[in-house]
């Protein structure tokens, strides 16, 4: 890792390729320095054509084959095999009839609902194959300690869903929530939302959630970068495991503080996959304790920045401390595989503390992109045993140090 930023080099390469390679690859390898005139949640449809042109390189960027890839995925296989085995035993447990955890019970919902069962299944509140929004939404703010989400016939299709009421949610091995099509036309509408909760667990080994990205680039939908599939608001000891969450029309997963609101504190996130999200895989807006391991990030595009993971605040907000990626792959980005990107942390802010380790960023046609430290941001971001593949830059400061 070099601290220093690569605009020169990159200034003599795109000379060299305008040379060989012609007009278009010059052109490619000055996108990093056209993007970063961007500032905060302003990347926007402006920078369409240069991204799209990043967007060409990135699937001409071979992955190759190598043992630490192939052992990482292994890893990630093995332990979302042996989550998925974990959550069939405790449904089985609580469920051992399974007639029971597919059929519709309402007097065994209204109970759930009263707070005297400890679990419940959200079938009970009815399965409508075309639209199952209503008896998600009612399923979803019963006080149990466990919901399971059961694998049906068909998919969960849903509107906008906020989560309010159990304690943890099993998706059952094979179950998929989908966004319902023709819904979501508020640009800042979200699959499904947590929003100011406290100790919360979300379980989806083996299940999917899925949105329509391809419906929301064109009418009758507005344009936005917020439609995402999960968004973690103000919210404080939260776990997210083990889902492949895909196709949304923003952020796979989004974690946010409002202005004046309250602090996300103790996030996890981990063996999930997040393939093919519109804007970011994981947008971290600001947090205090956040935790990401055993993570495959890959196909994000659509809208840059389209990076796997976004460590970017807005303004007036806390910031971002003790951070830690562990364990992660992220390939095949149309952005880069990590963006650190500060411009709203001034030096009245906490530390910024980021640590990633263990991790393998390769295959995306911008590595890391680490820029906006001059505003007196303090702190670090260090990364030990990992392996950065590809051009990236590195802003120069003297209060925020990027250790290797």
């Amino acid at each position: 890792m070099c601290a220093l930023s690569i605009v020169p080099l990159l200034l003599h390469k795109m000379a060299l390729l305008a040379k060989t390679g012609g007009f278009a690859a010059a052109m490619l390898c000055m996108i990093p320095m056209v993007l970063g005139s961007c500032t905060t949640e302003t990347w926007g449809r402006s920078r369409t054509t240069l991204y799209t042109m990043a967007l060409e390189g990135a699937r001409e960027t071979a992955v190759g084959r190598t043992p630490e890839r192939e052992s990482l995925l292994a890893e990630m296989d093995r332990r979302r095999e042996e989550g998925a085995a974990e959550s069939r035993w405790v449904i089985e447990k609580l469920f051992p009839d399974s007639g029971k955890l597919v059929s519709e019970d309402p007097e065994a919902a209204r109970a759930a609902e009263a707070g005297e069962l400890k679990a419940a299944s959200a079938a009970w509140w009815g399965y409508d194959a075309e639209d199952a929004t209503d008896a998600l939404s009612e399923a979803l703010t019963a006080p149990v300690e466990l919901l399971v989400i059961p694998a049906m016939a068909g998919p969960w299709i849903s509107g906008p869903l906020e989560i309010a009421g159990p304690r943890h949610i099993i998706f059952e091995p094979g179950a998929e929530l989908l966004a319902k099509a023709g819904e979501f036309l508020p640009t800042g509408d979200t699959l499904l939302t947590l929003y100011r909760a406290a100790d919360v667990t979300l379980t989806g080994y083996g299940a999917r959630i899925a949105m329509r990205k391809s419906d929301y680039i064109s009418e009758p939908y507005q344009w936005s970068q917020h439609r995402h599939a999960l968004s973690l608001l103000e919210s404080r000891n939260i776990s997210v495991q083990g889902f492949l969450i895909e196709s949304s029309g923003g952020d796979g997963i989004y974690i946010g503080q409002s202005r004046g609101g309250e602090i996300p504190r103790n996030i996890l996130l981990k063996d999930l996959h997040l393939i093919d999200n519109y804007r970011q895989g994981v947008s971290v807006i600001s947090v205090d304790g956040f935790r990401m391991e055993y993570t495959y990030i890959a196909e994000t595009e659509g809208t840059p920045p389209g990076a796997a993971i976004d460590f970017e605040p807005n303004s007036r907000l806390y910031g971002l401390t003790d951070c830690v990626v562990v364990g992660c792959l992220f390939e095949k980005n149309a952005g880069a595989g990590l963006t650190v990107h500060l411009p709203n942390v001034l030096e009245t802010h906490p530390p910024v503390s980021i640590l990633v380790q263990d991790t393998l960023i390769l295959g995306n046609p911008y590595s890391v992109w680490i820029r906006g430290l001059d505003n007196g941001v303090r702190g670090s971001l260090e990364f030990r045993n990992t392996r950065v593949k590809g051009v990236g830059t590195i802003e120069r400061s003297d209060t925020f140090m990027v250790l290797n």
